[in-house]
């Protein structure tokens, strides 16, 4: 059967006073997708997650977050056509320094999303994830601090041999060695590997001020198990939107659509 799955870095930043009403707009433009699996980063607050969990489900989705008091844990949310066999958040053991800008990733707990569902009677295993923010290149301790949640990731996966589907916003290039280590010892294929896609762009108007970028670069994944037949990747929802007669991108990423045979 033909599977669709999105990942959407959602950009729910307490500091954009547009931020309610933009992640309301984004929540409908995804589902006007059809998509059959929704996997979304940064749905930061509880609040944002509760509010959009029943607007997916009242289009049909089973949804997965897991909303405390304030935040929801690891930003993490998934949205999914297909019920869920089990369900489990996994927190990484390295999180960001307190004196660092990497604190509020400590807060919210960078983590993945580990879901068993049942696609029609094949069992399907799908992980979403958010790797810790770099913010400066240039520090060997912030690196250190991404590449031993993506060693605790590939540790969990490289084992798989059911159907495995890995998205999410992991924060580094495909020119990064951290990437080549993951295709390498993971056994997953990139769908778009060397194509060139761009997911973080300099035009985006998110990208203003405090989110200012130069470059043209990709942070966002779906890798697919060698068992999976990639029909089609491409990015959506890099068109403007008109938000209170202002065009905007809905997020500062846009959104990744992967279409399977599974």
């Amino acid at each position: 059967m033909e599977l669709k799955i999105i990942s959407q870095n959602c950009l729910d930043s307490p500091i954009l006073l547009n931020r309610g009403e933009r992640i309301n707009l984004l929540v409908n433009q995804l589902v006007k997708q059809q998509a059959n699996i929704i996997c979304l980063q940064e749905i930061n607050f509880s609040k944002t997650a509760k509010r959009i969990s029943e607007v997916f489900n009242t289009f049909g989705y089973h949804t997965y977050c897991l909303p405390k008091r304030l935040l929801n844990k690891g930003g993490l949310f998934v949205a999914s056509l297909f019920p869920f066999n089990e369900k489990s958040f996994v927190r990484y053991s390295s999180q960001g320094r307190f004196f660092s800008n990497q604190l509020p990733d400590k807060i919210l707990g960078k983590g993945y999303q580990k879901l068993n569902i049942n696609v029609n009677g094949i069992e399907l295993i799908l992980i979403n994830t958010h790797l810790v923010s770099m913010y400066n290149w240039n520090s060997k301790s912030k690196k250190e601090i991404l590449r031993n949640q993506l060693e605790q990731l590939i540790g969990d996966i490289e084992p798989e041999t059911r159907n495995l589907i890995v998205t999410g916003d992991f924060n580094f290039k495909p020119e990064d060695p951290l990437y080549i280590d993951l295709l390498n010892r993971s056994k997953l294929r990139d769908p778009s590997f060397n194509s060139g896609l761009i997911t973080l762009s300099k035009d985006n108007t998110n990208k203003k001020g405090l989110y200012k970028y130069n470059i043209e670069i990709r942070y966002d994944y779906t890798f697919v198990s060698g068992n999976l037949k990639c029909k089609n990747q491409k990015v959506i929802l890099n068109d403007l939107f008109n938000l209170n007669g202002i065009n905007v991108n809905l997020s500062d990423h846009y959104g990744l659509c992967t279409e399977l045979s599974i």
